[in-house]
């Protein structure tokens, strides 16, 4: 059933009521139409985005992490010696199901706007598939993130 046809089925004639039902009515199939777009928009994210199964979340070497130069406190007592795997919830991970049906700018706001419908439930999230190969594609997905970047303000860190 398309959104036409679904305003069409509740809409009832508005001939001969007063000014106040016009209005309500009108604001009633507004607020239809609305709800109607954003369970579209919805369907449409999930359509671009398949979760990734915990396994493909595992790296295929151990990445150490004791002793590594420049990391801070790495050579410290209790600092964990390799990354660890990653857990069931965590981190999320999704891959892009067709990145050549898009331009990478348009995935990129896919992308911001998956991550602004899950972030309460997911606070990392892991994007795989996008076609970017190059400095320039990273340029293209970072222009496009509407966020303020953070800006470094200091000296180094040891």
């Amino acid at each position: 059933m398309k959104l036409q046809d679904d305003i069409r089925i509740t809409g009832r004639g508005t001939r001969g009521q007063g000014t106040g039902d016009n209005q309500a009515r009108a604001q009633e199939l507004k607020d239809q139409m609305t709800q109607l777009t954003q369970e579209n928009v919805t369907t449409s994210i999930r359509r671009i985005f398949q979760p990734l199964r915990r396994e493909e979340l595992v790296t295929k070497f151990k990445s150490r992490l004791k002793d590594r130069p420049l990391t801070v406190g790495s050579t410290g007592e209790g600092f964990p010696e390799f990354l660890e795997e990653p857990r069931q919830l965590f981190p999320h991970g999704v891959r892009v199901t067709n990145p050549h049906q898009s331009s990478l700018a348009q995935l990129t706001a896919k992308c911001m706007e998956y991550v602004e419908e899950n972030h309460a439930q997911h606070p990392a999230i892991l994007f795989r598939g996008l076609p970017a190969e190059t400095s320039q594609d990273f340029s293209t997905i970072v222009k496009e993130i509407p966020w303020n970047g953070m800006i470094y303000k200091g000296g180094t860190a040891f």
